[in-house]
C-alpha cells in the first residue's frame, strides 16, 4: 500500500533504505499484528545471522542486526547474505511454500551465544562506534571475523526456520511426474553418475571449509590471537 492509498500486487519487494544504524525501517512492516518499527524501537533488536527476523514471514535483510559491518570489508558479507537468501528463493521456487520465517527460539539461542562470545572480543571493550548498537548490553555486530561469518552462513540451517505450505498443496509436489530433470533434457547425459574419479563434495563441513579456503596453498603464517580470547582459553 503506497502513500496515495493504492494497493499494488508484487512477488518481491526490495527496499533500499540506505545507511541507518538503528535498523528501524522507515516504513511499516506488519506480521501477526506487529509492526517491525515498534519491535525494533529502542533496545528490542532481534535478528538471526544478519538476514532473518523472527516471526516475520518472507522477510530477509541485508546488513541487518548481527551482520559483519565492523569486521572488515562489508561488501563480501553482503554478497554472502545474498547467496544465503537465494538458497531460500530457490527452495520457494521448487516447493509449494506459502511462507517461511525464523523460529523465535532459534533467534533467542543465537542471541544468547552472541552475548557469551562477545565477552572474549574487542566489541565489549570500552570503545565507541556508531555500528556497535547494544541490545541488552550485547553489540549487534557479528561476533567474530568476516571469514568466520562466511563459514557460518555458507549452508542454511533450515531447521531453524518454520515453513508453511500453501493450503491444499502437497509438500512433495516438487517430485513431479516421476521423471528427473535430466530425462526431460534431450542433451543431458543419462549416465552422468558414472565417473572416472571421485569428484564429489567433501562429506564433512570442516573438509569443505578447508577446501574452499584453499588450505595448503600459501606458506605458514604466524597466527595472532586476541588477548581477551587467549585469557579465556
Amino acid at each position: 500500500m503506497t502513500e496515495d492509498g493504492q494497493s499494488h500486487a508484487a512477488d518481491v519487494i526490495i527496499c533500499a533504505t540506505g545507511f541507518n544504524t538503528s535498523f528501524v525501517p522507515r516504513y511499516p512492516v506488519w506480521a501477526h499484528g506487529r509492526n517491525l518499527q515498534d519491535v525494533w524501537t529502542g533496545q528490542a533488536l532481534t535478528g538471526y545471522l544478519g538476514v532473518g527476523i523472527p516471526e516475520f514471514p518472507n522477510t530477509f535483510t541485508l546488513s541487518g542486526p548481527y551482520s559483519p559491518v565492523t569486521n572488515g570489508a562489508q561488501l563480501i558479507g553482503i554478497e554472502a547474505q545474498t547467496d544465503y537468501i537465494c538458497a531460500f528463493i530457490d527452495r520457494f521456487q521448487t516447493e509449494p511454500i506459502h511462507s517461511m520465517s525464523v523460529k523465535r527460539d532459534a533467534c533467542e539461542e543465537f542471541t544468547q551465544h552472541v552475548a557469551e562470545t562477545m565477552q572474549t572480543m574487542v566489541w565489549t571493550d570500552d570503545c565507541r562506534s556508531s555500528n556497535n548498537k547494544y541490545h541488552k548490553e550485547v553489540p549487534t555486530t557479528w561476533p567474530g571475523s568476516t571469514l568466520h561469518y562466511l563459514e557460518a552462513i555458507r549452508e542454511p540451517r533450515f531447521d531453524d526456520w518454520a515453513f508453511k505450505y500453501s493450503k491444499g498443496r502437497n509438500r512433495f509436489a516438487w517430485l513431479g511426474s516421476g521423471l528427473s530433470q535430466a530425462e526431460w533434457d534431450p542433451t543431458a547425459d543419462l549416465g552422468y553418475y558414472v565417473r572416472q574419479r571421485d569428484d564429489s563434495a567433501y562429506a564433512s563441513r570442516r573438509a569443505r571449509s578447508l577446501a574452499i579456503a584453499k588450505t595448503g596453498s600459501l606458506p605458514p603464517r604466524v597466527l595472532h590471537r586476541q588477548p581477551k580470547l587467549a585469557l579465556a582459553e
